[in-house]
């Protein structure tokens, strides 16, 4: 039998789990649109989404405009809500922010979840060892984005937590569309000596230091991301 309180704070719950839901989905397709299993000017169809998640159109709605502020979709008259295409240049911007963030890391920073965030980078060292033989692109691009989200419980400025966020997803398409042109066993090799790197200024509880790791690696990413305009930009008969 319900009372007058579970009356009350009904419509409360049911927001709740409105919200949980949505944050999911919303989770869900931006990995999609990260992972490139939605290519750069994809349909994303509110009544296909709606049938797959088993819910109205009403939340996928919430869904492809937070998508669209986050920078991952856009709208265009009569043909929807379309993936953004992937632009060289202003990508390769965000990733020089994301360096001078990364140098913030240790100033917004807390050791609160060390714990979790110890135990979450000896799986991540792990996975690397799994998929090092197997070429294996989209699992390599699932463990730059489970370290991302690891480093992100440490941030403790809101602030700053939810700019990285949005940059480092908007940004990380890039990196996964030209993983496939560069050296396997040499990409597989940083993420890990990077993890590694982590793990041990983490032990010593040195979060500045962190930053810095986690710049640096950024700045091989840039110059990688540089090579491969360059020599894509050679082997376009078009150019010069």
């Amino acid at each position: 039998m319900s009372t007058a309180a579970d009356e009350t704070l009904k419509p409360l719950r049911q927001r709740t789990v409105s919200r949980e839901r949505s944050e999911r989905i919303f989770r869900i397709i931006r990995e999609r649109i990260c992972l490139l299993r939605y290519p750069p000017g994809s349909a994303l169809r509110e009544r296909d989404l709606a049938d797959e998640f088993e819910v109205s159109r009403t939340p996928i709605r919430g869904v492809l405009q937070r998508l669209e502020f986050e920078g991952l979709t856009y709208s265009r008259q009569g043909h929807g809500t379309l993936v953004t295409g992937i632009e060289y240049e202003q990508l390769r911007e965000i990733y020089l922010v994301r360096m001078k963030l990364a140098e913030m890391f240790g100033v917004s920073a807390s050791l609160d979840h060390a714990a979790e965030v110890c135990a979450d980078l000896a799986a991540l060292t792990a996975a690397c060892d799994a998929t090092a033989g197997q070429r294996d692109f989209e699992e390599f691009a699932r463990i730059n984005i489970g370290l991302h989200t690891t480093l992100q419980k440490l941030v403790a400025n809101q602030v700053l937590k939810n700019q990285l966020d949005t940059l480092f997803y908007q940004a990380v398409r890039l990196w996964f569309f030209i993983l496939s042109s560069i050296d396997w066993g040499y990409e597989i090799d940083e993420m890990k000596d990077e993890i590694l790197e982590l793990e041990r200024f983490l032990a010593a509880e040195d979060l500045e230091s962190m930053g810095y790791v986690r710049r640096n690696h950024l700045s091989l990413v840039v110059r990688q991301i540089d090579r491969f305009t360059r020599r894509d930009a050679q082997s376009d008969p078009g150019s010069g």
